[in-house]
């Protein structure tokens, strides 16, 4: 189960990291408009509208958009 305290970690990254407007992950997955990826999954996690197995893929998407942009930047 994913937490509030990581769904807050999450967006506390997001809001001091300049999100690009598109991204690829995976190698074949490419995020057009990744700030509004970012953003409305983070509200959808907070306000429980993503449960199960939905919010742990979506959890995990930006887990792994957080870990590309670490990658980038460094």
């Amino acid at each position: 189960m994913i937490s509030m305290e990581q769904i807050e970690e999450l967006e506390a990254f997001f809001r001091k990291t300049t999100i690009p407007k598109t991204i690829k992950l995976h190698g074949a997955i490419t995020y057009h408009d990744v700030p509004k990826f970012v953003w409305e999954n983070l509200a959808m996690l907070k306000d429980n509208s993503l449960t199960g197995l939905c919010a742990a893929v979506r959890f995990d998407d930006l887990l792994q958009l957080k870990k590309a942009l670490k990658e980038t930047n460094n």
